[in-house]
């Protein structure tokens, strides 16, 4: 299972809540979690998938 499944699979149970996962130094948010970090705090929005965005920042900073 690809992080992406899980991701999804955690949205059925937390719908109302963003999620964020650690991966080495940086933390990620996926499809429309990663809306909401782009326009909160200005991050870049990366497409990996098929109509699918990440966006990534530091764990640090």
């Amino acid at each position: 299972m690809g992080i992406i499944d899980t991701i999804k699979t955690i949205k059925k149970v937390q719908t109302e809540d963003v999620i964020m996962v650690l991966i080495g130094k940086f933390v990620y948010s996926y499809g429309k979690d990663a809306y909401i970090m782009s326009y909160i705090f200005g991050y870049k929005l990366k497409l990996i998938e098929n109509n699918i965005y990440v966006c990534a920042f530091p764990k640090n900073g």
